[in-house]
């Protein structure tokens, strides 16, 4: 094997083994996506992730809490310390659920260490851009955590007061639209079946055939029709994965066309 040829037979062993790490991952999000948005009945709530942790229904409130739950205590609370150095600066709260800014801060630092993991430069973001502002808004001395745990010998818990606020005056509502938000939504498997086999529509790879992309959007396939996906996380993944998908399919492309 020449030497260009080595070179090559890597780099195709190097995109074959993102492709199943990145599969890996979107399947991943997949899976935490269909766990917040699904429905108490079985069905698909349309609302956001993050809006469903926050303040969406309880039991998809408490499900996708124990997740985040797990990644506080088995990789943020014992790799940063949270709960060690403790002190009037900086503060901490062992309920730190019962406080609505730590759980969207900490979901919000949680989806981006999940985004950035596989990058190279990744980590060194997520550190800079992510964790450090989370930490600093939770545990400055006139931040969240500032009236729970400031002795790490007497815990303490105080949960945030709600803010005043003035409601909002009636606002007259628009008019629904005739055709229905479902024009523009979902679409029969029969359509993307035909849009697929034209190659109008494209999978997101090629072992993740229930994500496809189509007129510049993303559906997904929820049993006999595909549901367009809204959530700017996931689009974000997608595009991102369906990216480096597509560089690493073009690598072994060449590398088949390369002669022996």
């Amino acid at each position: 094997m020449t030497g260009h040829a080595a070179i090559l037979a890597e780099d195709v062993a190097d995109a074959l083994a993102r492709i199943t790490r990145l599969d890996s991952l979107v399947a991943s999000h997949a899976n935490t996506l269909d766990e917040l948005t699904a429905g108490p009945a079985g069905g698909t709530s349309t609302a956001n992730p993050f809006e469903q942790l926050v303040r969406g229904d309880p039991a998809i409130h408490l499900q996708a809490l124990a997740r985040l739950d797990e990644w506080v205590r088995n990789v943020l609370a014992p790799v940063y310390r949270c709960g060690e150095d403790v002190g009037p600066d900086p503060p901490w709260c062992h309920l730190w659920w019962e406080h609505p800014e730590a759980v969207a801060r900490l979901y919000a630092l949680w989806m981006a260490w999940q985004d950035l993991a596989l990058t190279s430069a990744g980590p060194s973001h997520w550190h800079r851009d992510h964790l450090a502002p989370a930490l600093t808004a939770l545990r400055d001395p006139r931040g969240t955590f500032a009236r729970c745990t400031t002795h790490p010998d007497k815990p303490r818990h105080t949960k945030s007061p709600m803010p005043p606020l003035t409601p909002l005056p009636e606002l007259a509502q628009p008019e629904a639209d005739p055709a229905g938000e479902d024009a523009m939504t979902v679409m029969p498997d029969a359509r993307m079946r035909e849009a697929l086999a034209s190659g109008a529509a494209e999978p997101a790879s090629s072992g993740l055939t229930e994500w496809v992309r189509l007129d510049g959007l993303w559906w997904r396939a929820r049993g006999d029709r595909w549901v367009v996906i809204n959530d700017p996380l996931v689009i974000r993944e997608l595009d991102d994965q369906h990216r480096r998908l597509s560089q690493a399919q073009a690598v072994i492309d060449a590398s088949q066309a390369e002669p022996e």
